[in-house]
């Protein structure tokens, strides 16, 4: 099953849309295969499509959930289904296009996938927070909590750092 081009935002800022991919393309599993395979990540890549399609749904989910309450500009419509594209983002001076979804955004969305293909969790609430640790694995910080209703969560500071230019600064008010 792949996903309907209604369901594939590209820049037209579509109510239905659930996931992305680049400018022009109607293909997200395709688009994060290559970008990923360029860099050596293969994990994703090896799944079956239905798999790669859920990989791409939760690392949405992830990166929207990120960025949701600090991103810049307004939706290009107000009935579209995801926070991009946006208008009146400014990065590094530079107005960016209302009309395509960023690359960095994209990147961002398929690194999570790929962390989500290799099995990694995306996103846990943690309650009972009791006996704070925190450790660095590579590129992973893992925080633990000991107590009644432990969890373990994960941060992916690169992901984040990947979305931060489109982000507010906290306590930033967006004018306009």
């Amino acid at each position: 099953m792949a996903f309907a081009p209604e369901e594939v935002e590209n820049g037209a800022g579509l109510a239905t849309a659930i996931v992305y991919a680049k400018p022009a393309s109607v293909d997200p599993v395709a688009d994060a295969v290559a970008h990923l395979t360029r860099r050596g990540r293969t994990r994703f890549a090896a799944e079956i499509t239905a798999s790669q399609e859920a990989h791409l749904l939760r690392a949405v989910e992830y990166a929207e959930g990120l960025a949701r309450d600090r991103i810049m500009g307004i939706p290009r419509n107000l009935d579209q289904g995801l926070l991009m594209p946006r208008q009146y983002i400014v990065v590094n001076g530079l107005l960016l296009p209302e009309t395509e979804v960023p690359l960095l955004w994209l990147y961002a969305v398929w690194e999570a996938a790929e962390l989500s293909a290799s099995g990694q969790p995306l996103g846990h609430v943690v309650e009972d927070k009791v006996n704070v640790t925190k450790e660095t694995t590579g590129r992973a910080l893992t925080t633990e909590w000991s107590g009644a209703g432990a969890t373990k969560a994960r941060r992916y500071p690169w992901i984040y750092r990947l979305l931060t230019p489109f982000l507010r600064e906290a306590g930033e008010v967006q004018r306009g």
